[in-house]
This record gives C-alpha cells, sequence and structure tokens, in this order.
C-alpha cells in the first residue's frame, strides 16, 4: 500500500505537472536573464556608436573649415601671383627724400596680414624669407591675442 502510494504520487499528473512548470519557470527565469544581458549590450554598443559619431561630426566640421580655409587661400595666393613682380624690374638707385620714401610695413604687420588673410605658415614664411617656426609662433601669438578680450 504504502508502495502504491508512493508510485501513483510520482508519476499522478498533478507531480508530472509541478516538475513541467518547474522547469518551464526555470527555462524562462534563464531566458530572462540572457534577454537583459543582451539588452545591456546593446544600449552599451549604442552609446558607443553616439560617441564615434559626435566625434565624426567635429572632425567633417573641421574638415569642411579646413576646405574653406585652402580655398580662401587659394584665391589670395592667385591675387599675389597676378601682381607685378619686384624680382623681374631692374634695380636703379634713385635718391628720395624722406617724404618720397614708402614706409614699408614691418615684419609682424605683414605676418598679422597674411595671417588673417588665410594663409597657411609655412606659405607666409616662404613669402616674406622667415623660418616656419617664427611665423608659427607670431600666429599663435596673434591667435592668443584674438582670444583673449
Amino acid at each position: 500500500m504504502y508502495c502504491q502510494n508512493y508510485l501513483k504520487r510520482r508519476t499522478g499528473h498533478e507531480h508530472i505537472l509541478s516538475e513541467l512548470r518547474e522547469e518551464i519557470d526555470k527555462l524562462i527565469a534563464e531566458v530572462d536573464a540572457a534577454t537583459d544581458r543582451d539588452a545591456l549590450l546593446v544600449e552599451e554598443r549604442i552609446k558607443q556608436t553616439r560617441v564615434l559619431l559626435d566625434e565624426l561630426d567635429k572632425r567633417l566640421a573641421l574638415y569642411v573649415q579646413e576646405l574653406e580655409r585652402r580655398k580662401l587661400q587659394d584665391t589670395v595666393y592667385k591675387e599675389l601671383e597676378t601682381e607685378p613682380s619686384v624680382k623681374n624690374t631692374e634695380t636703379k638707385r634713385i635718391s628720395r627724400s624722406p617724404q618720397q620714401i614708402d614706409t614699408k610695413p614691418s615684419i609682424n604687420e605683414q605676418i598679422a596680414a597674411l595671417h588673417r588673410a588665410g594663409f597657411a605658415a609655412h606659405l607666409i614664411a616662404v613669402k616674406l624669407g622667415l623660418s616656419d617656426a617664427e611665423v608659427e609662433l607670431a600666429c599663435a601669438l596673434l591667435d592668443n591675442r584674438k582670444a583673449v578680450p
């Protein structure tokens, strides 16, 4: 009788249903955990993608700015090429009074004018016969003056 009761409980439909319910609950818990983990991974990837897109936007804006600056440099350089060259003319000694002598702008003024016109430091250095480091320093000082109110 004990064995019969035992077998009935173990093989009865209520016992089988309770075991199935427990197994299904475990499977649901595993699926929920996997889904949560995957959702966190997707959210992290979205954050990384947004950071990369922001960096890309900054770089594209800088690139467009540089392209515009180069276009301006090209136009100014072409305008300077069309001006008559001093190298091709012969130099003659002419005596002039101090009032007749044209005052040539200082190197600093020339650097500032060319920098404002959008020329690169290397081009300014070549045009004025200075080293790149001197012109870069002067341009940096000019930019700092603009930044300080």
